[in-house]
Order: C-alpha cells, then sequence, then structure tokens
C-alpha cells in the first residue's frame, strides 16, 4: 500500500531505528517532537537535490507592474502554488535571470520575484509537493531514511546505528535518483545543435536542462 501522509512517512524511518510509532506529530512524543522538526526541511532539501519528475511544474509567469529598482527591466511572480524549490529551465532558454527578495519603502521584506531580461517568461520548476501519494517510492524510502539517519542519535543515541543507516541513505538517495532519470523520452540532439554545442551549450528536446560541454 503507498504512503499516504507524512507520519506515515516518519513512521517507516521509526521502524527503522526500532522505535515506537507515532500517531500525529503534535502527541507530544519525543519521536513525534522531532519528526515535526525534520520533515519538511528535509523533503525540501531532498527535492532540490535533483529534478524529480513527479515534482516538475511548467509555468508560464505572469509580469508584475512594476519591474526591479534597477538593473533588469522586468519582474515576475515567484511561484508559490506549489512553491518553487528550483528553477530547472527558462523559455525562451537564452533569457538572464535572477531570483531576489522585494522590499517595500520601510525595508519589509515582501517577497521573491524573478528579474529578467526578457518580457515573456516561462519556465520549469522544481515544486514543494506536500501530497506524499504523488511521490515516486524511492522517493519516500529516500526521504524516510534521511530522516532516519538524522534522528538515529538524538532518538536512540546509538552512534553505530546512526552510522549505518547513514550509509543506507546514501545508496536510497542513488537508487532514486537512478530511477527517476531513467524515465521519460530519449533526447536526440539534432544537426544544428551539435554545431552550436561548442559555444552555446546542449538543450535537448523537452528543454530540460542546459549542459556546457
Amino acid at each position: 500500500m503507498a504512503t499516504s501522509s507524512p507520519v506515515e512517512v516518519c513512521n517507516i524511518a521509526l521502524k527503522r531505528l526500532g522505535a515506537d510509532a507515532i500517531v500525529a506529530f503534535d502527541e507530544g512524543s519525543s519521536a513525534a517532537s522531532l519528526c515535526e522538526q525534520l520533515y519538511q526541511p528535509t523533503v525540501d532539501a531532498l527535492l532540490r537535490e535533483h529534478t524529480w519528475n513527479f515534482a516538475q511544474i511548467r509555468v508560464a509567469l505572469a509580469a508584475r507592474v512594476e519591474g526591479p529598482a534597477w538593473g533588469y527591466p522586468f519582474a515576475y511572480t515567484y511561484p508559490t502554488k506549489p512553491l518553487c524549490l528550483r528553477v530547472n529551465a527558462v523559455e525562451p532558454p537564452d533569457a538572464q535571470y535572477d531570483i531576489e527578495n522585494t522590499v517595500d519603502d520601510t525595508g519589509e521584506i515582501l517577497g521573491k520575484i524573478i528579474a529578467s531580461d526578457t518580457d515573456s517568461l516561462k519556465i520549469r520548476y522544481t515544486g514543494r509537493i506536500t501530497d506524499v501519494t504523488q511521490w515516486d517510492a524511492s522517493f519516500t524510502n529516500a526521504v524516510a531514511m534521511s530522516l532516519a539517519k538524522q534522528m538515529a542519535y538524538p532518538l536512540v543515541e546509538n552512534a553505530g546505528l546512526a552510522k549505518v543507516v547513514g550509509e543506507e541513505y546514501i545508496r536510497a538517495l542513488q537508487h532514486a535518483r537512478s530511477v527517476d532519470s531513467q524515465e521519460g523520452s530519449t533526447k536526440q540532439a539534432d544537426i544544428n545543435t551539435l554545431v552550436d554545442v561548442r559555444t552555446h551549450g546542449f538543450r535537448d528536446d523537452f528543454n530540460r536542462n542546459w549542459r556546457v560541454i
């Protein structure tokens, strides 16, 4: 049966440590408090580790009325539904951009924008996918092993177990990345791309990522 909640993901980690399962993050136990503290930062960090297929979102950004105070002439609303954790590709592919915070006249931070030199910008980004039923099973296992690695010593005070689980986490992450990378169409560069590759880099047919050779 597929994992259906953050608590279930945490319970996979706790089971690996030989610790009791939890019912909810707010139940008051040490394990539950530790899980609540570590869960979202761990998920976000792992989502940024790789361009996971299940977390890729393509959007056409909405331009803001006011551009940046100086430099780039255009500003775009930073994606928040789901929250953008990492921009992986842009269209047009040669667009220049920076991700920045904006402030008001008093210096209060208003939130992120994408400042750019183009008047039309589309992006493919890694989103914060909070519904764990949408995760790949291998990614779920990598998250659980990362949580187990982080909780091993503070929860069960076993340095040896912490080392073993840490090694298991590395293998789980490598496996998850390998499985994820095998999905999708085979990309083939055309002859024009091959001619220009030395000076412009390589972009596959689906605008996944630039790779400079």
